[in-house]
């Protein structure tokens, strides 16, 4: 994970709002036939985040000239914390930031909130049902933020190892972790990393659980999601 993606990012064609992106772009969302993302030869990257300063007392952030962050990756993920610290003692809750979300409690006589996982190519659908109590979910996937730049697919996803859009076969990525903000992180670099590296990491993190979509159609998971899991069917269930 690294935030000085941002010149990258708009290198991409990122460079304002998603919708006015995609209507540049007169973007159709893709068949899974075109997922991939045909990388270009990888940029140089001047700096990375080993030359960020963070100076905690005076909460200064220091940085070498043209190097710019893009906290989108974990800025969800970190409000929803917030607002999690925010509520404790008040119950049972769940916060919910588009996806991004920390269930705490356990409403009712339920083992948890239980939390559907939308299908990342059916919005209609849901793939997997899980509970939460006392957890953080978020997930990433390369299908909500996609655009046609130069003649070539780009999403949002940029591989900091290559400046460039992730070439990845996992198509989304959920992970379950004690705080949102780390479930974010993880997330975006289990997606980065493919399914095989990516769901290797997650599983041998502690505390940390996912589950991913992968571009030949299969749902892999850790073994210590298994728990939280109810219900998993790749193929999508309608939503009631």
């Amino acid at each position: 994970y690294d935030p000085t993606i941002l010149g990258d990012l708009e290198a991409a064609g990122y460079d304002r709002s998603f919708e006015y992106v995609a209507r540049r772009a007169g973007y159709q969302w893709p068949v899974a036939a075109e997922l991939a993302v045909t990388p270009h030869v990888t940029r140089r990257r001047t700096a990375d985040y080993t030359a960020v300063s963070l100076e905690r007392a005076t909460r200064q952030v220091s940085r070498p000239a043209g190097v710019r962050l893009d906290l989108g990756g974990m800025g969800k993920g970190w409000t929803v914390d917030r607002a999690a610290e925010l509520l404790s003692g008040e119950g049972p809750f769940l916060v919910n930031a588009g996806g991004d979300l920390y269930a705490h409690g356990q409403p009712g006589e339920r083992r948890g909130w239980e939390v559907l996982l939308e299908h990342p190519l059916a919005a209609d659908r849901w793939m997997a049902r899980l509970y939460l109590d006392h957890a953080g979910l978020a997930t990433s996937t390369v299908m909500k933020r996609r655009w046609s730049h130069n003649g070539r697919a780009a999403h949002h996803l940029i591989d900091p190892r290559t400046g460039e859009p992730a070439d990845t076969d996992a198509i989304s990525v959920t992970v379950v972790a004690q705080r949102t903000v780390l479930a974010e992180i993880f997330a975006k670099v289990a997606l980065i990393l493919g399914v095989t590296a990516g769901l290797a990491w997650l599983a041998e993190t502690d505390g940390i659980e996912g589950l991913i979509y992968t571009a030949d159609g299969r749902i892999v998971t850790t073994p210590g999601l298994a728990p939280m899991l109810d219900a998993v069917e790749p193929a999508g269930v309608r939503m009631a």
